[in-house]
C-alpha cells in the first residue's frame, strides 16, 4: 500500500500549480486520505454491501461482493479501482442508498484512478451528502472528514484529477462550500482567503485569463460532462442561503454565489476586491 500521509506537500501540474498561501489553508485542516473512509465504512453493514453488489442488474454480484467487503476491510481507502467494484459505486452515488453510502463511496471514487476517469461527475453527490450529514455527528464530524479528505485531494491530486487538473478549481470551491457549512466555521479571515485562492485559480485555469466579461460566470459546468445546474444549487444553498446569510462575511461569500449561479457576473478584478481584507 502506498504510504499516504495526513501532512502531504503539494503536488504541481503544469496546468494548475496550488499557489502556496492556497496550500497552507489546506494544510491547516488536517488533510487526510482515510479521513471518510475511517468514520463511516464500519457504518456500512452486509445488507448495504449487498445493495450495492446488486446494482448492475445483478451481474457479476459476487465479484462486486467480494471487492466491496475487501474494501470496507481495509483501513486504507483504494489507490485504483476495477470495474468491480468501481461499476455499482459509479451506478449508486447519489441514487437513494443514503448519505452515509453517497459520502463514503464518493471519497472512494475521489481518491482512486477508475475505468471512467471522471472525478468531477462524482464531486457534486459527495458535497451533498456531506451537507446533509453535517450535524448528524457531534461537532459535524462527517462534514469535517469530508473537508479534511478534500483538502487532502487538492493538495495531492490524487487519481484521475491528475487526468482533468483543469478541474482541481472545483475541488476548491468544495472545500470552500464545506467550511461555511462546517462546525465550528473557520474565521472570517481564513473563509475570505479561501474564495480569493478559488478566485486566483478559476482565474488561471477556467478561462485562462479570457473570463472577464464573459456572459458565462465560473463554476457553471461549460461542456456536458460538468454538471453546471449542480454547482449553481451548492453555490445558492451554501453561499447564497446559507449559515452566513446576513453576516458581513457572508455577504462577501453571496457575492461569489450569485455570480455562480448566474444571478450576477462580475469581471474577476472585482471578485478579487470582494474578498482583500
Amino acid at each position: 500500500m502506498v504510504d499516504r500521509g495526513c501532512d502531504p506537500d503539494p503536488v504541481t501540474t503544469d496546468a494548475l500549480p496550488v499557489d502556496p498561501d492556497l496550500a497552507a489553508l489546506l494544510r491547516a485542516m488536517d488533510p487526510d486520505p482515510r479521513a471518510v473512509h475511517t468514520l463511516l465504512a464500519p457504518r456500512i453493514g452486509p445488507a448495504t454491501v449487498d445493495e450495492l453488489a446488486a446494482a448492475d442488474y445483478g451481474h457479476d454480484l459476487p465479484a462486486h461482493r467480494a471487492a466491496l467487503t475487501a474494501l470496507l476491510a481495509d483501513p486504507d481507502p483504494p489507490t485504483h479501482l476495477e470495474w468491480a467494484p468501481h461499476e455499482v459505486l459509479v451506478l449508486t452515488l447519489g441514487h437513494g442508498l443514503g448519505d452515509v453510502v453517497d459520502l463514503w463511496s464518493g471519497s472512494v471514487l475521489l481518491g482512486a484512478a477508475t475505468p471512467y476517469e471522471e472525478p468531477l461527475l462524482r464531486l457534486p453527490a459527495f458535497l451533498r451528502a456531506a451537507l446533509s450529514l453535517g450535524g448528524a455527528e457531534p461537532g459535524g464530524a462527517e462534514l469535517a472528514a469530508a473537508r479534511r479528505f478534500l483538502a487532502w485531494c487538492r493538495l495531492t491530486v490524487p487519481g484521475d484529477w491528475r487526468l482533468t487538473p483543469r478541474d482541481l478549481p472545483y475541488v476548491t470551491f468544495g472545500v470552500l462550500l464545506l467550511s461555511v457549512a462546517g462546525a465550528p466555521v473557520p474565521s472570517a479571515d481564513v473563509l475570505r482567503a479561501l474564495a480569493a485562492g478559488l478566485v486566483e485559480e478559476l482565474d488561471r485555469s477556467v478561462y485562462e485569463g479570457e473570463w472577464i466579461g464573459r456572459a458565462e460566470p465560473p463554476l457553471i459546468g461549460r461542456g456536458p460532462r460538468k454538471p453546471g445546474r449542480a454547482w449553481r444549487d451548492l453555490a445558492a444553498r451554501v453561499l447564497v442561503d446559507g449559515p452566513l446569510a446576513g453576516t458581513a462575511v457572508g455577504e462577501r461569500l453571496a457575492v461569489l454565489g450569485r455570480t455562480v449561479t448566474r444571478e450576477r457576473a462580475l469581471p474577476v478584478e472585482d471578485l478579487y476586491g470582494v474578498f482583500l481584507p
